[in-house]
């Protein structure tokens, strides 16, 4: 409760700052530059907050992170009421929401195992934590489009900055006794080390990864674009973008619904290979629909699969992972993303400038399915390697 209270929060400043952002540059590039410069700490941050996760106490972690970011959200608010907002500012805001959230994201992952005594119920709980994210992905979009409209973007970061209460008072009321187990005492660069070998060595991961990496980067980043189909092609203000948000976010709830139901991973591996080529589809449709509800469903549906793809594969490597190896591997998971999602973002900024907005959708959504495609061929190799370890998948 609250941890989803604090995403809706999050969900609706990400709307309004994207919104603040389109209308004080008029730019698409800014978008997708932001975008860049908000997840580029990850780069070179993800790999030492993976041994940090392993090394340290995660509840404690977790709990400076969130005050961390509520300090944030107040900052931007404070700036936006004033007045006065520059462009600068909001890209050095983004950069330390950026830094906190490159420690917090792995921590946050790791920390399921925590707090979940019954390993059998790990792939329903990881379906559940997703279901969570993407309510607040469905409901904080529209909830941000209307305040926008109606008060302005300000109030919206204030909102959040208060969101972050709710988590913080389920963290201090948490008693966490497992965290010991998993502090390792060997070097910090060892552990570094050997958390990527790990990776690189077992090849279900590391396919796994390929596949989140490439969806990642060419798929997920039409989302910092958004803004403009709301305005140039639907005509419409940040209600409209509000609602097509909330459309991502309702496709990538319906998704995380579904996973929650299942109550083993037999078959996700299936799941991922063809909903990866259906969400591309469904993207290369929407990059040249002028139907605003057309596109609507579409874009719903293609956040549905983009999100089992990505849930899907979290659960499986949450499955088969060593214990003591967790932290670190759910870094370079979260690398996955943090990394690829800030430069597919900078990549369909700057495309979109040069190629137009509509060509370069389609062209990420092209190569996305290309890449679908590869990891369908690694399909049996992945259920050979896991069925040595008794995972069927």
């Amino acid at each position: 409760m609250g941890q989803g209270t604090s995403l809706i929060g999050t969900w609706i400043q990400r709307t309004a700052l994207s919104w603040l952002i389109y209308r004080v540059t008029d730019s698409v590039l800014w978008l997708g530059l932001i975008g860049f410069v908000g997840k580029i700490p990850s780069l070179f941050i993800t790999p030492f907050a993976g041994v940090i996760a392993d090394k340290f106490h995660r509840h404690k972690i977790l709990k400076i992170s969130q005050i961390c970011m509520l300090i944030q959200a107040f900052a931007l608010f404070i700036i936006v009421l004033l007045n006065d907002v520059k462009i600068w500012q909001i890209v050095l805001l983004s950069l330390i929401l950026g830094t906190i959230e490159t420690f917090e994201t792995p921590v946050r992952h790791a920390f399921i195992f925590d707090i979940i005594k019954d390993r059998e119920k790990m792939a329903n709980a990881i379906g559940l934590n997703s279901a969570m994210f993407n309510i607040a992905r469905l409901v904080g979009p529209g909830i941000a489009g209307y305040l926008v409209a109606h008060i302005g973007e300000a109030y919206c970061f204030l909102i959040n900055s208060i969101s972050f209460l709710a988590m913080l008072l389920a963290l201090f009321n948490m008693k966490i006794d497992s965290v010991k187990k998993n502090i390792i005492k060997s070097p910090f660069f060892s552990n570094l080390k050997e958390g990527f070998s790990y990776v690189i060595e077992f090849e279900p991961i590391r396919y796994l990864l390929f596949n989140v990496s490439m969806f990642t980067l060419l798929g997920q980043s039409y989302t910092v674009i958004l803004p403009y189909f709301a305005k140039e092609v639907f005509g419409g203000d940040s209600r409209i973008l509000g609602l097509i948000m909330s459309a991502v976010g309702g496709g990538a709830f319906s998704g995380a619904i579904y996973l929650a139901s299942r109550k083993t991973t037999k078959g996700l591996t299936t799941i991922i290979s063809n909903l990866g080529f259906f969400a591309t589809v469904c993207l290369m449709v929407v990059a040249y629909s002028k139907i605003y509800y057309l596109s609507l469903v579409l874009i719903f549906l293609t956040s549905l699969g983009m999100m089992m793809q990505m849930a899907g594969s979290n659960t499986i490597i949450q499955s088969i992972v060593d214990e003591d190896k967790r932290g670190r591997v759910m870094s370079i998971y979260s690398m996955s993303f943090l990394i690829f999602l800030p430069l597919g973002s900078l990549l369909i900024g700057t495309a979109s400038k040069y190629l137009g907005v509509e060509n370069s959708v389609f062209l990420s959504a092209l190569l996305c399915c290309i890449a679908s495609f590869v990891f369908r061929l690694k399909v049996p190799l992945i259920r050979q390697k896991l069925s040595e370890k008794n995972v069927v998948v």
